[in-house]
């Protein structure tokens, strides 16, 4: 744990002054964020008097919904001031209404992500609000239905168990193959594995053992009917034990449902302090399912953060470079693409090649006397090449289908500045042949052969026609982002785990003073611990803050040396609407970090804004 106190669990922080903020600490149990507005000298900006309190899920505090507006609408003016200065490295002396801003927000809160968090438990206390369930109930009906699973997966063990004590199992080697015995128990066998897979009828019939007998019709001995039982048995403890490791895991449908529920309180608070979502631009190159579910995760962000990720784009698409016959283009607009299987990522700055198949061909330029081009004929004297001379009219690649869009372009640039070409050119087509096809009535297999014959008469002829090949026709440096499906919350998209995360991190390139929020957020939690490697990933590390899940803690600063990223905010958000790592509320096997999910909210709330409460 740092020495900062980074919060912990349900631990909260209670914020002074600046004479006090280095010795600000935890203390376990806290539920409430008090603030002093007498300690700093500078006027108080956001309203805040002794008497008010920001709620967190512990509390029942009802803050009118003026109130609530009006305290996030103010800080979050000073936030995105502080991180301005931050951000571009202000000297102290230097944008004077910046500089007071920041250090207004060190005088109450103690540092911008301090600030940040405090917003946070007002749209959590406002979301839960919304949704009419607290974090705390939550858990409580989570750890219920834990204990009342776990009674009843004892239950049917020692049923289990208690038959096996006594002997009373029936092998299936036992049983008699000539008086339907055997028959009897494949037919249970059948109706088990239909209710593993879901088949709805035959989970009924294995909850009723009366409805399961008839259905299996009149059991053939005693020993039949004693099989059935304690098959019934174990099938019920198996599924009971499944039903424990569902609720242990956080993914059980009433812990879905209690997840989205939170979910939807988080859109609806952020939205009343905040507009949210907006069309998203992609590269033309992009999936359309996977700009589709980009496009809907789009809609838990606050409209600027996509407006920035738009704004970043600038011309669509701008040539810088030409490499031998290929085009560069830059285009900050992302590629999406749909993984199935592929691990999901976001590249900032990816090369995508552009291949077609075209006839393989070489321009030649200049004098063509030394080829097997035959200047009578004007053809060639070989079967496996063709001369196709280039005229002093512009081209098109329908019509010239061996060159690439560069030489085209090259040419007709040539043509229209000088009226007609310098030198003569000529593109050289290869061709394969097939010997076994030497009569002009038969005609290979496929399409595209013609029949050839020697312009001089000394080849014999033949069917002929165009060689193929993949070519490389342009490249294309612009961001990637991948997305797949995965399961989620219901009544969302199974894509919105993915792309928020995912879309979470092209943000952190466009929205200014997002990945500075994280950065002081992450520095505070992470304060004094060693990098480690994390768990399970080969070659990435991280630093220990206490969060739910190592992988938050990333430290991408070990390969990277712009130190942009973060894992913070896009975990944070796959968490709070996507139902991943228990919703950062404790409901599963990771444990609550209430802090950590203020911040995603509050950053949310104020971060990057360029309308009210923004720069």
């Amino acid at each position: 744990m740092s020495k900062t106190g980074g919060g912990r669990g349900t631990n909260q922080h209670k914020i002074r002054g600046a004479s006090q903020a280095k010795s600000a600490s935890t203390t376990a149990g806290e539920s409430v964020i008090s603030l002093d507005p007498g300690i700093s000298e500078t006027p108080d900006l956001w309203g805040i008097t002794e008497d008010m309190t920001l709620s967190t899920p512990e509390t029942s505090i009802n803050h009118s919904a003026a109130e609530y507006h009006s305290f996030v609408d103010s800080v979050a003016v000073d936030i995105n001031a502080a991180l301005s200065w931050q951000h571009r490295r202000y000297q102290q002396g230097e944008h004077e209404e910046l500089y007071a801003a920041k250090q207004r927000i060190i005088d109450k809160f103690g540092g911008e992500d301090r600030a940040i968090v405090a917003v946070g438990e007002r749209v959590a206390a406002r979301a839960e609000e919304l949704a009419g369930m607290t974090s705390e109930q939550a858990r409580q009906r989570h750890a219920e239905r834990l204990r009342q699973a776990q009674a009843a997966a004892d239950q049917a063990d020692q049923l289990v168990k208690s038959r096996e004590e006594c002997g009373g199992n029936v092998r299936l080697h036992q049983l008699s193959r000539e008086n339907g015995e055997w028959e009897y128990a494949h037919k249970l066998m059948a109706i088990e594995f239909q209710a593993e897979n879901g088949d709805s009828k035959s989970i009924a019939l294995l909850k009723d053992t009366g409805a399961l007998l008839d259905e299996l019709g009149t059991p053939p001995s005693l020993a039949a009917v004693e099989y059935v039982s304690q098959e019934v048995e174990r099938y019920q403890n198996r599924k009971a034990q499944r039903h424990v490791n569902l609720i242990q895991a956080g993914v059980d449908d009433e812990s879905r449902e209690d997840l989205a529920k939170l979910a939807a309180g988080y859109r609806e608070a952020v939205a009343e302090v905040r507009e949210t979502g907006g069309d998203l631009t992609f590269h033309e190159r992009s999936q359309p399912k996977a700009v589709a579910a980009l496009q809907d995760a789009a809609q838990i962000f606050p409209a600027d953060w996509v407006k920035a990720s738009n704004e970043r784009i600038g011309t669509s698409q701008q040539r810088v470079t030409t490499i031998g016959t290929m085009n560069t283009f830059r285009n900050s607009a992302p590629v999406a693409k749909f993984w199935p299987k592929k691990r999901v990522h976001y590249n900032d700055l990816k090369r995508h090649e552009v291949k077609k198949k075209r006839p393989l061909s070489t321009l030649i330029q200049g004098d063509i006397t030394r080829t097997l081009y035959d200047p009578k004929s004007g053809r060639s004297t070989s079967p496996y090449v063709e001369y196709r001379p280039l005229p002093d009219t512009p081209i098109t690649v329908e019509d010239w289908p061996e060159l690439n869009s560069t030489q085209i372009d090259e040419h007709n640039s040539e043509v229209a500045s000088l009226g007609r070409r310098v030198r003569p050119a000529y593109v050289e087509v290869s061709y394969e042949r097939d010997y076994s096809y030497r009569n002009h009535d038969e005609r290979p297999r496929g399409t595209g052969w013609e029949w050839w014959t020697d312009p001089t008469g000394e080849a014999d002829p033949g069917w002929r026609r165009k060689e193929h090949r993949m070519s490389r026709e342009e490249i294309h440096i612009a961001p990637e982002i991948a997305v797949t499906a995965e399961d989620g919350l219901p009544g969302v998209a199974p894509t919105l785990r993915s792309a928020a995360h995912e879309l979470t991190h092209r943000m952190e390139y466009s929205v200014p003073g997002l990945s500075q929020a994280e950065r002081a957020f992450y520095q505070r939690r992470t304060e004094d611990h060693e990098l480690s490697r994390i768990p399970g990933l080969q070659g990435e590390y991280y630093r220990d803050g206490g969060f739910p899940s190592a992988y938050m803690g990333k430290d991408y600063s070990v390969k990277r040396v712009d130190n942009q990223a973060f894992e913070l905010m896009s975990c944070g958000m796959e968490a709070l609407y996507g139902g991943g790592y228990g919703g950062l509320v404790g409901v599963g096997r990771h444990r609550a970090d209430e802090e950590y999910r203020a911040f995603v909210l509050g950053t949310l709330a104020t971060v990057g804004r360029t309308g009210p409460g923004g720069l």
